[in-house]
């Protein structure tokens, strides 16, 4: 027979652990519970910055099928041109850039991307400008938090060798 020191003793080992074992599971779920959100957000961005890196490269290097000319490069003639579709005379004939441009991207971001290209690239100290010259894609929503802004590059034919500065918006 257990004599009450050795019962007592035994109840009290075990309400340390079941306290313990209580408290070391609180502190995992308060833990989990305000990392997961900061880890959530974390792999979103990083699958974001993934998909822009591949698109900046297809965008700039890929060419279009049919052409000689890269999506960036056709970009660039319709904003010479100032209309779609772009003529490239009888061995390519019209090219509509604009359906290219949104398909292009609706393929990577579905709808939820805006391309704004048109100020002049020149360099760091002159002033901007801020005309448009080619715009494509859906609004901007007013949830600025998962807006993210990227600056695309656009070379235009001409004998200047003009790069037009624009903005991809992704959410």
């Amino acid at each position: 027979m257990i004599s009450k020191k050795g019962q007592t003793k035994e109840i009290m080992e075990f309400m340390i652990l079941v306290i313990g074992v209580v408290v070391l599971i609180s502190i995992s779920h308060v833990l989990f519970a305000n990392f997961t959100p900061k880890l959530l957000d974390i792999f979103t961005r990083y699958h974001q910055f993934e998909r822009i890196s591949d698109m900046s490269i297809t965008f700039y290097y890929a060419k279009v099928n049919g052409t000689e000319r890269t999506l960036a490069q056709l970009v660039g003639d319709r904003i010479a041109n100032g209309k779609n579709p772009v003529d490239y005379g009888p061995g390519f004939g019209t090219i509509d850039v604009d359906s290219l441009v949104k398909n292009f991207f609706d393929a990577y971001f579905e709808k939820n991307w805006r391309l704004e290209i048109g100020v002049p690239k020149i360099g760091v100290l002159s002033p901007p400008t801020t005309s448009i010259k080619f715009t494509a894609g859906y609004s901007v929503p007013n949830e600025i938090n998962r807006l993210q802004v990227f600056e695309m590059l656009t070379p235009i034919p001409s004998e200047k060798s003009e790069v037009l500065s624009g903005y991809l918006y992704v959410w």
